[in-house]
């Protein structure tokens, strides 16, 4: 397992944690994801063989927000 925690852009509300959270938790191979909404980021655990930064980016970016 590996984790990684990546700065979002736009996450202001108990909404946008719950769009970013579903957009997260559909990715093959995370297992877990942790919105912090007050610093704007999310700890995301993760199965590297299944899957890797760049797919979990892709699905904030797709979700409408930008992962930095």
């Amino acid at each position: 397992m590996s984790e990684v925690t990546i700065k979002i852009e736009g996450l202001k509300c108990a909404g946008c944690q719950e769009n970013v959270e579903n957009a997260l938790n559909s990715v093959n191979g995370v297992l877990s994801v942790d919105i912090n909404l007050e610093e704007g980021s999310a700890t995301v655990n993760y199965d590297p063989e299944k899957t890797d930064i760049d797919k979990i980016k892709s699905a904030v970016s797709n979700a409408g927000y930008k992962a930095k």
